[in-house]
């Protein structure tokens, strides 16, 4: 017999060793296994030595060490690539808003965020935290991903199932049976959506926030197309409904063929407790918070109607449209990377406070503009049947104002781990927003805004208290962050305001617009310029953009 080859339990690529005549192969394997002896009989060419692609796609998908020697390249990168695409998402939401908003009534939105107020509801548990597991945890394997793959599937096929025969409920809540067929077509995105939830878990652990971006950007383009076509010829609030299930729809196709992991049959054993506990957390800590974003428009569709329930959530969407696209990117990026740096407190602290730094400097004095300005934007976007909804966003703007930083919360309690204690904080949040609904709901919509700004901002502080005991964070450090652009933001939009009456009024809204947010940038600008140690601040913005332009451009 020749010489032997032995399997060793290490990783490829392999390292070979040449034995005269014949070769000694080292490869590792990514699971522990015993050693195995085979016989050659001829020698083997070393070129013709791989690596199994079985090995590789255990590995290749999970793997992390890579982003945690270049983090703060890949932020950069991600961030940019992130920030892009839901600026593209932006406008196109923007556009699509201004379209349908002149094709259909507000009943036609207000029985969809009826419904969606529901459906968005039973995602949580469709998902139930698992795709952030896959994100947060420092190690995971194929057999892990491949059941959690499996069990969010069959949760969406239960929640789907779950939606339609509690549809009757719906009905009676809202006192719509309209909303019994709207109910059955939205109810199917649960089970397509559930579909890729772990591919796009593993897309945004590898941190490949371009294709992402891409994705998402394809498949709202194709979810409004069909909207407008729809609304066009006359379908009413199927329009909509065809928008969602044509989003959902395109958005697994293009996961699925950007991710080349296939995943396997389900493992019994394969480690997935640690996953479910912190989905499980999550998912109650989400239910809560959902409870508190939605609980205001079901109260008001049930009481006041689809007309008040209509105008209030385009007043919140319309508000909201803007921060979204700042948190929603940032966020994604700084979940991962911060996860990665769970170990490392002084490295955690350092870059938590540049992401907010840079997200309250742009998100601030947006929300403070659109508050001044809210009438005209009201009317650019939405059309004259709307002008209802512009006490209303005007209501929302300091909750709005305070939500810029409400990743203060989900950037510690995720990537640390500290699911539990995000429960504890979401429970005592929830029972005060719900209280403020209850007060607030007597005197309809308005009151609803007005009552949910108030206590927003009175909850916050003792909120932040809470999250950064016992974290490398302190409230100090969020103080020096947040207040020159709080101060900033808000003198720039009293001067804009009291300068409103001068300003020279263009025949074109649009154009009036503008010059008002030139003006408006120019005044925030020169405050910020005349604060202590703003200079600085500043310039570490204006290098942070200028790496991350660079970087963009090299990869």
């Amino acid at each position: 017999m020749g010489e032997r080859i032995k399997k060793s339990d290490k990783s490829c690529p392999f390292p070979i060793q040449l034995l005269s005549p014949y070769k000694l192969v080292s490869c590792t394997l990514r699971q522990p296994t015993k050693i195995k002896e085979f016989a050659i009989k001829k020698p083997i060419d070393k070129k013709n030595i791989t690596c199994p692609s079985s090995a590789l796609s255990q590995t290749a998908f999970f793997d992390t060490e890579h982003l945690t020697k270049d983090l703060k390249g890949h932020s950069v990168r991600g961030g940019f690539f992130t920030v892009t695409g839901r600026a593209v998402q932006f406008f196109l939401q923007m556009g699509s808003t201004a379209i349908l908003a002149r094709l259909l009534a507000p009943e036609h939105f207000g029985f969809i965020a009826m419904v969606m107020a529901f459906t968005g509801l039973a995602s949580l548990f469709e998902e139930m935290g698992l795709s952030t597991a896959t994100i947060q945890k420092k190690e995971i394997n194929h057999q892990q991903i491949s059941t959690l793959f499996w069990i969010n599937i069959s949760l969406g096929l239960i929640i789907t199932f779950s939606v339609i025969i509690l549809t009757p409920v719906i009905c009676l809540v809202y006192h719509e049976p309209q909303l019994k067929e709207i109910t059955y077509a939205l109810a199917t995105t649960l089970f397509i959506s559930s579909l890729a939830t772990q591919h796009r878990a593993l897309l945004r652990r590898q941190m490949r926030f371009a294709t992402l971006s891409i994705i998402e950007i394809f498949s709202q383009a194709a979810g409004i197309v069909a909207a407008i076509f729809l609304a066009w010829q006359g379908a009413s609030f199927w329009a909509l409904v065809w928008m969602n299930i044509t989003n959902k729809i395109f958005n697994v196709l293009g996961v699925w063929l950007s991710l080349r992991w296939v995943p396997g049959l389900p493992v019994r054993n394969s480690g997935i407790g640690s996953f479910i506990k912190f989905g499980g957390n999550l998912t109650a800590g989400n239910f809560l918070n959902y409870c508190m974003r939605q609980l205001d428009k079901i109260l008001i569709g049930a009481v006041w109607g689809a007309g008040s329930v209509g105008l209030y959530s385009k007043a919140y969407q319309l508000l909201m449209l803007p921060i979204r696209q700042i948190n929603g990117p940032m966020g994604a990026v700084a979940i991962p990377a911060l996860s990665r740096l769970q170990n490392e407190p002084e490295r955690f602290r350092h870059y938590y406070c540049k992401g907010i730094s840079l997200m309250t400097s742009i998100g601030m004095p947006i929300v403070a503009f659109t508050f001044v300005e809210a009438d005209k934007l009201v009317l650019l976007f939405l059309g004259d049947q709307w002008v209802a909804v512009t006490p209303l966003f005007r209501a929302l703007a300091p909750s709005a104002f305070i939500g810029t930083f409400n990743v203060v919360f989900g950037w510690i309690f995720i990537p640390l781990g500290l699911v539990e204690r995000q429960l504890r904080f979401l429970a005592a949040s929830t029972v005060i927003t719900i209280f403020s609904f209850l007060v607030g709901l007597p005197w309809g919509a308005y009151g609803v805004a007005l009552a949910f700004s108030i206590q927003a901002v009175l909850k916050r502080i003792p909120q932040i208290i809470y999250t950064f005991h016992g974290t490398p964070l302190k409230l100090g450090d969020l103080g020096k962050i947040l207040w020159q652009p709080a101060i900033t933001s808000v003198g720039a939009a009293f001067i804009l305001a009291a300068l409103s009456p001068l300003q020279t009024y263009f025949s074109t809204l649009f154009i009036q617009i503008i010059f008002d947010f030139t003006i408006y940038c120019t005044v925030y600008l020169l405050l910020n310029f005349l604060l202590p140690q703003s200079k600085e601040r500043w310039f570490e913005l204006v290098n942070l953009v200028s790496t991350l332009l660079k970087k963009s451009v090299t990869h």
